[in-house]
């Protein structure tokens, strides 16, 4: 009977660790989304009605860069006139920290 137990258990604890890891990265990626829609927000000249949509956190080897963690998505800001201008790509890089508008096709986003 204990043998049985121990069989059961020690598959159960892999399974937390795994879902744990899971976790703690999608807690990490939602840290990096908002950093970015925070630095997108500064940008605009009405930052509480910024739109955002498709929301990700890529992982890229840039060349003599090593591994980067990127954000990408879409944004949606009004104008002068109090009008949406429509959803524009964007790309935040978290280790420079570099907000840009990609060419369509990047790498980075892709």
């Amino acid at each position: 009977m204990n043998k049985l137990a121990v069989i059961v258990v020690a598959p159960l604890s892999l399974v937390c660790a795994c879902s744990n890891d899971e976790d703690r990265r999608r807690e990490a990626d939602a840290e990096l989304i908002l950093e970015a829609e925070d630095e997108i927000r500064k940008s605009t000249l009405d930052p509480e009605a910024v739109k955002f949509r498709n929301q990700r956190v890529t992982i890229y080897a840039a060349e003599g860069k090593g591994v980067r963690r990127v954000v990408c998505g879409e944004y949606n800001g009004k104008n002068a006139y109090g009008a949406y201008v429509g959803f524009t790509e964007f790309q935040y890089d978290t280790v420079s920290e570099e907000l840009t508008v990609p060419e369509e096709g990047s790498l980075a986003c892709m």
